[in-house]
């Protein structure tokens, strides 16, 4: 160290002839030994002046507090106001809120209550994937019924697709040539239609005629083969024919059935309208029986199925009238379970018209 560094500057000695003053001072006497505000008064101010920290202050925490606060335990207000909400407020997720009036019920009642809530909500919920899967459901059936139509196979050859498609994928030997013959059959149909030769198969099979014209060379195989073919092509057209021919002549014999069958109906209720007194009585219960036979009996045996239930109800209305003391202001005698809002016809034509879907 060098010898200017060892001598007291001017500072130094005025600080330490304040210092000495100070400690021979008695208590009476009072001496301003205050300094600036920005020269260090201590050690630790000194230290903290060279630092550039400043002045030394105590340590001192809130009060009431145990451990400094630190950055992350500073608390979210948002927080805080949703921890202080009321207990109403902090229902259970899902929980429905109970009506007043079984606010003030018992416990076991509430508690009751809220099972039924739960329970129909779980309901709702199987009422949901239910109706999804039936709607899945449908548009499956409904794509199947499109394929079906755009193949334009009958419901028997459609049978034979799916017949034959189950014996070639079966892997059993003989069921895989059961479907080898199907399709053999198949192809000699379709080869036949189009009048062209295949192996094994024979154009001219089913007409002789052909044949014997060919063998005995008054007509070429070619010829023979086209004659064939027109032939075959006739007597589909023929089938057809006869086919739509059945199906008209069925549904006009069907509907000459049901008018003779309604005729029938008719004049018989009308005879009874005429002559039988309980009538009035028994016509509404009758109407609706009318509508049931007509759903599930040929028209031809209309007229004796109402008569029997005429008669049957008419005994059933004897029966009870017997049992019970007259009244005169009876009612028609009408069968338990009402239509449901539906439309009660008034005449027996109406009731079967009804019930073969022709009314409105």
């Amino acid at each position: 160290m060098s010898i200017e560094n060892d001598q007291a500057s001017p500072e130094d000695d005025t600080r330490l002839d304040e210092m000495s003053t100070h400690e021979n001072n008695t208590p009476d006497e009072t001496i301003d030994h205050s300094v600036d505000n920005d020269e260090p008064t201590s050690a630790v101010d000194a230290i903290n002046t060279a630092l550039g920290l400043g002045k030394g202050e105590p340590d001192e925490l809130p009060e009431g507090d145990d451990k400094p606060v630190i950055e992350g335990d500073i608390e979210d207000p948002a927080k805080t106001k949703a921890e202080e909400k009321p207990a109403d407020d902090k229902k259970a997720e899902g929980e429905e809120e109970l009506p007043e009036e079984i606010k003030t019920a018992s416990e076991a009642t509430q508690n009751r209550f809220r099972e039924v809530i739960n329970t129909n909500k779980d309901l709702t919920a199987q009422v949901e994937t239910l109706t999804a899967q039936s709607e899945t459901l449908e548009q499956d059936v409904e794509g199947f019924r499109q394929t079906i139509q755009y193949s334009q196979a009958t419901p028997d050859e459609f049978g034979q697709l799916m017949e034959y498609s189950k014996l070639v994928k079966s892997g059993n030997p003989e069921q895989m040539r059961q479907g080898l013959a199907l399709l053999d059959e198949q192809r000699s149909a379709l080869a036949l239609q189009l009048g062209e030769a295949v192996p094994g198969v024979d154009l001219l099979d089913g007409f002789p005629d052909l044949q014997a014209a060919v063998d005995d060379m008054q007509m070429t195989q070619e010829i023979a083969q086209e004659t064939a073919k027109l032939r075959r092509e006739s007597q589909t057209r023929t089938q057809q024919q006869e086919v739509t021919t059945q199906q008209n002549d069925g549904a006009q014999a069907f509907e000459t059935a049901k008018n003779d069958g309604l005729k029938s109906v008719v004049d018989y209720t009308s005879q009874l309208a005429a002559t039988d007194l309980d009538y009035p009585k028994i016509e509404a219960a009758l109407l609706e029986q009318a509508q049931i036979i007509a759903g599930t009996h040929s028209p031809d045996m209309w007229q004796g199925e109402l008569e029997r239930t005429y008669n049957l109800l008419k005994k059933t209305m004897t029966s009870q009238v017997t049992k019970n003391a007259p009244n005169k202001d009876e009612t028609p005698l009408r069968p338990g379970g009402g239509s449901g809002g539906a439309q009660v016809p008034t005449t027996p034509l109406a009731a079967i018209d009804q019930a073969l879907g022709f009314g409105e």
